[in-house]
């Protein structure tokens, strides 16, 4: 994957798909909506692997690659869950 643009973190951070499975994961971990959602440009730009992946890096090839183009937040092979748990853990910590 390549570096995120600035317009694939603003994408990434303004999908409300991706913004609700963000919350949702980040409620497996202990974190609250606002909590979440307070970090979203954030958690768009984060690690969510450890070669160097960021959330918008992933939602930016999901965007280019996939035909028909189903909207990356929402195809869970696009940017995996795994993906965003990594990134809420980068962002916002191990919970307590």
């Amino acid at each position: 994957m390549s570096t995120p643009t600035s317009a694939s973190i603003i994408a990434a951070s303004s999908d409300s798909d991706l913004l609700a499975r963000m919350v949702a994961l980040g409620a497996t971990l202990g974190y609250g909506q606002q909590q979440v959602e307070s970090v979203r440009i954030r958690l768009a730009a984060a690690a969510a692997t450890d070669t160097g992946d960021t959330i918008a890096s992933v939602y930016e090839y999901a965007q280019a690659t996939y035909s028909p183009t189903p909207r990356p937040g929402v195809n869970p092979a696009a940017v995996t869950d795994a993906h965003i748990l990594y990134a809420l853990t980068a962002v916002l910590g191990t919970p307590a």
